[in-house]
């Protein structure tokens, strides 16, 4: 199996002021691919990566999520149990996620199950490390 890592979500308290940070500082652009957009329509959550990088499906990853950290948007995930809005993820994309999940699952490590709930093309699942930092994983179809 391979993995890489896709991208880095930072809660942002301060949000615009977070993503002109990022892209005043490190020059980096703010990427609108086109698999976000349904995703992006629920608002505060902003994608930032390098100036060369493509903006529909197929862009240079890694990226860094910028979004705006509200308790509020637990509502909208309810029933996963999880908000990766709130502290921030790192994801990691794969291109056998039934391969972690057996891994996960043979380990006795606890996962939720997020389908395809975020983005139409990519089935996600989250878990957490020993240190209780909270993994998105995720194969794009």
């Amino acid at each position: 199996m391979r993995s890489r890592i896709h991208h880095v979500n930072i809660p942002a308290l301060r949000f615009e002021e977070t993503i002109a940070f990022y892209q005043d500082i490190f020059d980096l652009a703010d990427l609108k691919p086109n698999f976000a957009k349904d995703y992006n329509q629920r608002g505060g959550t902003r994608f930032v990566g390098p100036k060369t990088a493509e903006t529909s499906e197929g862009a240079e990853w890694p990226t860094i999520h910028i979004s705006e950290s509200t308790p509020q948007y637990a509502k909208a995930v309810s029933d996963l149990g999880i908000n990766p809005r709130l502290n921030g993820h790192i994801a990691i994309a794969v291109d056998d996620i039934e391969e972690v999940k057996s891994r996960l699952s043979a380990a006795g490590i606890f996962y939720v199950e997020a389908g395809r709930w975020a983005v139409q093309d990519y089935h996600q699942i989250y878990t957490y490390d020993p240190s209780m930092n909270l993994i998105e994983i995720n194969q794009a179809f």
